[in-house]
């Protein structure tokens, strides 16, 4: 039985998605257009802004904390306003649940479903600052979309994968990054060993996705600017290490934000004269790591009525604790390139939680252990034993819902950003599982 997404019927279900959610963008854009011009503001309308932006203070204050803090505007809204902001608010989540609901139909995978569905809340409500989708999340989209097309061979998904890959990379180069080698990897997964060796399939897949490097390449050496390359040199000779002044400033393209720019002088300066600032987010990224990959033997966990098919799957943790070592590997950069690091986490858990829930996962997995050497196979098969048996089941489940109710308490931003990555875990990957499983126990 086929499960893809785009099956038969799967086009038009799609179709009517994208196309919801493309008129529900373009409405709240007209409503808010005509409302500013009712205003006789002359501020000019900023498309690229409204569109894709970072704001949105949920992901800090937490439900409790936005609805508290956006209330005693509401007595102050122009009603027309606050109209706008209503139904943009329910088009929004109502979109993201239709997506999920033509997910659930064709994969019958109620993490990945409640993956999409839950992205509103997990990203925060850009719409009440005036933004309509985050870039973040059009990245995770992108990326969960490219995982469901790569189960299948061929070169119209190959081509709308690469499509998709490119417009990714110029709504943030991130993509190229982190995202775009896992992809190439888990494509090189797919060809069979048995014809062709891993040393020959990467290469391929390599090739397959010239058109995405070649637009990170592109987007690379357009990005940068002089005030850009200024601000690394200094930032590097601060370190003692020079850099030439006649470098064009297109090399450094990459770290085009401030912050990007100033995060190498931050980094080095909070890990070198703050402890607790390492033992913190090393602690956060351990935790959270070690919740994903238990996640991921609940894949399975309660799918049969029998004692055996219903116990919590081992196997299937460690190889999810596999998929978050391997992740990792690409994300782990960005902590010395940028101070942003629970963003980082929360993209990095993100992109683990969802191959640990794509049947690609399989796949990777074997590619991994073919490509490695035997020896270091065993030893991170070991290791993730042996971090995965120390929490008890019991333990599992308090965290769990402990974890669930942090989604719902404001917290101050500093410890919020740690407490974040856990609530994202467990609220898109398990919080359906867990009652499931605490319930049927």
């Amino acid at each position: 039985m086929r499960t893809d997404i785009i099956g038969r019927g799967g086009h038009s279900r799609v179709a009517l998605v994208v196309s919801s959610l493309a008129l529900a963008m373009l409405g709240t854009v007209l409503a808010r257009a005509a409302f500013w011009h009712s205003l006789a503001e002359v501020a000019p309308i900023n498309a690229g802004d409204f569109l894709i932006s970072y704001s949105g203070g949920f992901v800090r204050r937490g439900l409790l904390g936005e609805l508290l803090y956006r209330l005693p505007f509401v007595t102050n809204m122009h009603r027309a306003e606050l109209a706008i902001k209503t139904l943009s608010l329910v088009a929004y989540c109502a979109s993201f649940a239709l997506f999920a609901s033509a997910v659930a139909r064709r994969t019958r995978s109620v993490p990945m479903a409640l993956l999409i569905a839950l992205q509103p809340f997990l990203f925060g409500f850009p719409v009440l600052t005036g933004q309509w989708i985050k870039a973040d999340l059009l990245l995770l989209l992108g990326f969960y979309v490219c995982l469901r097309w790569m189960r299948a061979a061929s070169a119209l998904r190959l081509l709308a994968i690469n499509l998709i890959s490119i417009a990714a990379i110029a709504t943030h180069e991130t993509f190229g990054l982190t995202m775009l080698p896992l992809l190439i990897a888990i494509a090189a997964s797919k060809d069979d060993p048995a014809r062709r060796p891993w040393t020959q399939a990467l290469p391929r897949a390599v090739g397959a996705f010239a058109p995405s490097i070649a637009a990170l390449l592109v987007v690379s050496a357009f990005s940068g600017d002089a005030l850009v390359a200024r601000g690394i040199q200094n930032a590097w000779a601060a370190r003692g290490i020079a850099i030439r002044d006649d470098i064009t400033p297109a090399l450094f393209g990459l770290t085009h934000h401030n912050v990007w720019r100033m995060g190498f002088d931050i980094v080095f300066d909070n890990y070198s004269d703050k402890p607790f600032f390492f033992l913190f987010w090393g602690g956060v990224t351990v935790v959270s790591g070690v919740l994903v990959s238990l996640a991921g033997g609940l894949e399975r966990a309660g799918a049969a009525d029998d004692e055996a098919s219903a116990a919590y799957d081992w196997q299937s943790a460690r190889e999810s604790a596999a998929v978050v070592g391997l992740t990792a590997v690409f994300f782990a950069p960005l902590f010395l390139m940028a101070t942003d690091f629970g963003r980082w986490i929360f993209l990095w858990l993100a992109v683990a939680a969802g191959i640990t829930f794509s049947p690609v996962r399989h796949d990777l997995i074997a590619f991994v252990g073919r490509a490695l050497p035997g020896a270091l196979t065993t030893a991170l098969r070991n290791a993730s034993e042996r971090v995965l048996a120390a929490p008890t089941a019991s333990r599992f489940w308090c965290v769990g819902l402990l974890a669930c109710s942090i989604f719902c308490v404001p917290l101050p931003a500093y410890v919020m950003e740690g407490c974040c990555t856990v609530r994202y875990v467990m609220g898109f990957s398990l919080a359906a599982r867990v009652v499931r499983l605490v319930l049927g126990h």
